[in-house]
Formats: structure tokens, sequence, C-alpha cells
């Protein structure tokens, strides 16, 4: 996982890919987007429309609920594989169902990356990127290509995505043609510094040793034993 793109094959059960699928023609409130090479319909989970009856109000919930858990433990593992923890939880943002529709060539055509955004947009805070395939596609459509990885990701019914959102994961959904795709996608973002600061004075208050990251870890060529020994020490020391 070098190119740190991380896939985890059925994350979701194909029974749930299905009932997503079905019920996406029951959610009203569309948001279409076919500027800048852009073509999909978006339905966000986590809102309520006012045209929701009460059981698509709690379909939404249901989603948003199961999904979201699932993705928060695995995005905790993929920093984990990495040796990576924060003095603060990660903020989920977002559960949005997406339909790219064959008839139009749907897809994200154009070359992107996710934290692009104006000073204290949300966007600047997003540091992963998650997306569950909810069909498979044929081959040679519909694919998630990276542009510095040479990577093109084949969409696999419940296969979940985790990658960075910043400029190295540039990245575009190609268009397809003979069948419409639907992927369940959303981002963890940095807190707020509000945010922030509360959960740090809380955990000051409960005196808990908190690392930002392991401090042991050497990288690139092997170093002398006595190397290692003194840089471990000093790394110690660091209050």
């Amino acid at each position: 996982m070098r190119d740190f793109i991380k896939v985890i094959p059925s994350a979701i059960s194909d029974a749930d890919c299905i009932a997503l699928i079905n019920e996406y023609p029951e959610y009203t409130e569309f948001k279409n987007s076919n500027i800048r090479d852009r073509n999909d319909r978006t339905v966000a989970l986590g809102h309520r429309d006012i045209e929701d009856t009460e059981e698509t109000t709690e379909k939404k919930k249901h989603w948003c609920s199961k999904i979201l858990s699932m993705v928060s433990k695995e995005t905790y593992y993929y920093l984990e594989d990495y040796g990576q923890s924060f003095p603060f939880p990660l903020e989920m943002i977002a559960c949005q169902l997406q339909k790219s529709t064959a008839e139009d060539n749907g897809g994200y055509h154009s070359f992107h990356f996710e934290a692009m955004g104006a000073e204290d947009d949300e966007t600047t805070r997003r540091m992963l990127v998650w997306m569950i395939y909810l069909n498979d596609v044929p081959v040679g459509e519909g694919e998630t290509e990276f542009l510095y990885q040479g990577i093109r990701l084949q969409p696999k019914r419940g296969d979940l995505i985790i990658w960075p959102a910043g400029f190295t994961h540039t990245h575009r959904g190609n268009p397809v043609y003979t069948t419409d795709k639907y992927i369940l996608t959303g981002w963890q973002c940095w807190p707020t510094q509000e945010n922030a600061q509360a959960f740090m004075a809380n955990q000051h208050s409960q005196k808990e040793d908190i690392r930002y990251i392991t401090r042991h870890a050497e990288t690139a060529v092997a170093v002398p034993a006595d190397v290692t020994t003194a840089r471990a020490a000093a790394r110690e020391a660091i209050v």
C-alpha cells in the first residue's frame, strides 16, 4: 500500500449494495452535477429533504449510521498501517449516494483532487477520501483513475477504497457507456480549530498521554545499531 491507496474487498454485503441501488429512486433530493466534465446525480443521505417521508428519513439515518461506522473503523486501520494517530478525532463529513448514468456517459471526467477550496471551506479540511462501489461495471468503463500513481481501479460491488485527499492523489471517474454506476462516498476531515481545542482541553484534564506518530520507526536504508539507539534515546527524551 505504498501508493497510499487501500482497497478493502467486500466491505459491505451484496444485499446492502442492492438495497441502496433499489432505494435510490425514492430519494427526492437530487443534486445534478454537470459542470467541468462532471455528470452525476447525488443524494446526501445525511440530509433530510422537505419532501422526505418519515420512512425515507429513517432509511437515510439507517444507512448513514451503518456505513459511517464501518468506514470510520476502516480509516482507523488505514492510518494505523502507517503508524499514524492523532490527539483528536477526525470528523466524518458526508455520506453521499451518487449515480452516473450510461445514457449521459456519466462520471467525473476531469482530473481533480478532493482537498480543494477557499479558506475556512470544509473542503480544505479534507484528509482522507472514501468510496464504496455499489455495483460491478464492465471492464473499460467507470474506473477510478489516479494520475500520478498510474492506477485504474475497476468498480467491483462492495469494495471500499480509501486514499489521501491532497494533490498527490489527483484522480478522475472515467465515463460509463453501457451500465449505470452507483457509489457511496464521503471524507474524513481535520476538525475545526474550535472542536480540536475543546477535545484537547478535555483530554488534558484527564491527564492522558497522547502521541501524534510513532517516534521510533526508521525508513529507507538501514542505520547502525548505535545510531538507532541514540535516536531512540533522543526521541524518548522529547516531552
